[in-house]
Formats: structure tokens, C-alpha cells, sequence
């Protein structure tokens, strides 16, 4: 790992850090239960409602943004699905991220798009 790397990841867990200190603001302890019981879980939750979610999103990301894609990697490795508990895979990750862009009204790149910002091959174009 690279001192790039480090840094990424350290820029990401701050980030990740102040985006949840912004939810935890909105929290709701009863509504956080009745989360809790409605989907029998012993996770914690913090109980914010979805428009109080999608607000705190949409002004962290214009406090922060724009992300590059290194960034947006990076930060979705860094979220929690819960204080304590990391995401159960990273298709969980990519879920989180996917509402979070869906509610900001963001467009998503296609594969294709996405590749070629990173400036990947493609499946067709390695050797395994």
C-alpha cells in the first residue's frame, strides 16, 4: 500500500465519520426502535427518516464534492452498515451508494462509462 492509499483511505473514513455525525444529528431513538423491532435486528439505528437522510446527503455532498471515482471507492469501503458492523458484502456497499446517488438525482455510468474513466480494458481485452 502506497502513502496515496493511506491517505485515500484516511480521506474516506473522515468523510464517512462526518456524514454519519450529520445523520446522527436527526436521529430519532423511537423511531430508531421501532426500526430495530420491525426488522429483528440487534443492529443499532440511528432512526432518521428518509427525507431528513436524503437532505443531510445532498449538503454533504456539496460541502465535499464533487468525488472522484477514487473517492467514491474509498468512501463506500469506509461506510458501515451499522456502528460497529461493516457492510455483509460489497454488493451492500454498492447499494448504499446507488440510493444515495438515486436520491441526489445523480446519474450513474454505465460499465462501459466507467471503464473508460478509469481507463480500463474490458473483459474482451485481458488475458484470463
Amino acid at each position: 500500500m502506497t502513502d496515496a492509499d493511506d491517505a485515500a483511505g484516511q480521506f474516506a473514513d473522515e468523510l464517512a465519520g462526518d456524514l454519519l455525525k450529520h445523520l446522527a444529528v436527526h436521529a430519532d431513538p423511537s423511531r430508531a426502535e421501532s426500526e430495530r423491532a420491525y426488522l429483528k435486528s440487534q443492529r443499532d439505528f440511528l432512526g432518521v427518516s428518509v427525507p431528513a437522510s436524503r437532505g443531510v446527503v445532498r449538503t454533504f455532498v456539496r460541502e465535499h464534492g464533487p468525488f472522484s471515482m477514487e473517492q467514491v471507492v474509498e468512501l463506500v469501503d469506509s461506510l458501515w452498515d451499522g456502528p460497529g458492523r461493516l457492510a455483509d458484502s460489497n454488493a451492500a456497499q454498492v447499494r448504499r451508494v446507488r440510493s444515495i446517488l438515486d436520491g441526489l438525482s445523480l446519474e450513474i455510468a454505465t460499465p462501459d462509462e466507467a471503464r473508460q474513466m478509469l481507463q480500463l480494458k474490458g473483459r474482451g481485452a485481458v488475458g484470463f
